[in-house]
């Protein structure tokens, strides 16, 4: 199969033929295992609003954000604040620059940031998690479909009852020159994601970055309007690796000097007890697994 040298574009409103949707966003997912999504219900004030809150929270005081940290940094993918250098996907490189606040509805929801310290918080996020609750149905849905499953449902029926989804806001502090960087460091090492699908806004910064066959990255650039969707490797494993789980990785350019960067993020994962099962493909070398046990492990690795 050739490689890419870009991330397609699919459109999935309901005005188009359905088969056909789901045909493209497959394929793309094959092929790319990224895909720019063109969807009904896109709200571009919503998204302004929810990434002026998430700037309102990382520009809090050290002391403040350290209110709403996790109970202790054992609890990984839980609620609260996540501090800068906590994670660290490649441990052959400096830690990571960014910070992140993470929100999971199957577990404590005491530590939203309170209206005294980011007034309009827990309004603003919540609008957006339920557009994106939305639009990932609608995908899953799509990929069913296109993966050709008795139930195109299954996905979403695996997903959303427990501790499956994450919703998380990150800030990528600015960097002003190259002496503040340590050699090798940039602002998230490579790596794939853990579930089933990712859904993605980045702000107009820039510095995303896809693998290809040829292990050279490509560019994701900020396109507005859409949600980049990506597979992640529970669902690559579900399908015999049909879908691909593509490494990807944040850089700093000097272009981007002085500027921070942001994004939101929702991980449509599989709830905890899901357990591998083949999809399309087999699961020929694959030890049974479930998605806590998968996470547990990628955990491990990521919070040593």
């Amino acid at each position: 199969m050739e490689s890419f040298c870009g991330i397609p574009i699919v459109n999935i409103q309901q005005s188009r033929d359905e088969n056909l949707i789901a045909k493209d966003l497959v394929t793309a997912l094959s092929n790319v295992g990224f895909a720019y999504v063109k969807y009904d219900g896109f709200n571009e004030e919503m998204l302004k609003d929810a990434f002026c809150h998430s700037s309102n929270f990382f520009d809090l005081s050290s002391d403040k954000k350290s209110k709403y940290i996790y109970p202790t940094l054992e609890n990984k993918g839980g609620f609260g604040y996540v501090p800068a250098e906590h994670e660290h996907f490649n441990h052959d490189k400096p830690v990571d620059i960014k910070e992140a606040f993470d929100i999971s509805p199957g577990v404590d929801q005491s530590r939203w940031p309170s209206e005294e310290d980011v007034p309009g918080f827990h309004r603003s996020m919540k609008s957006l998690i339920d557009q994106m609750t939305t639009l990932a149905h609608r995908l899953y849905y799509l990929v069913g479909i296109g993966l050709d499953l008795p139930d195109p449902n299954h996905l979403s029926r695996a997903s959303f009852k427990g501790d499956g989804m994450l919703f998380r806001i990150l800030n990528y502090p600015k960097v002003d020159h190259l002496s503040m960087l340590k050699p090798g460091q940039v602002r998230c090492t490579g790596h794939t994601d853990y579930g089933f699908l990712t859904i993605l806004y980045q702000d107009d910064c820039g510095g995303l970055e896809v693998m290809n066959r040829e292990g050279e990255y490509v560019e994701a650039i900020p396109l507005k309007g859409t949600a980049l969707v990506n597979v992640g490797d529970f669902l690559s494993m579900c399908t015999g690796e049909k879908l691909k789980s593509t490494m990807h990785q944040v850089l700093i350019s000097e272009e981007n000097f002085g500027r921070r960067r942001q994004s939101i993020v929702m991980f449509c994962d599989p709830d905890g007890d899901f357990a591998l099962e083949p999809l399309c493909g087999n699961l020929e070398g694959l030890q049974p697994l479930t998605f806590n046990q998968w996470r547990n492990k990628r955990y491990a690795q990521t919070y040593r």
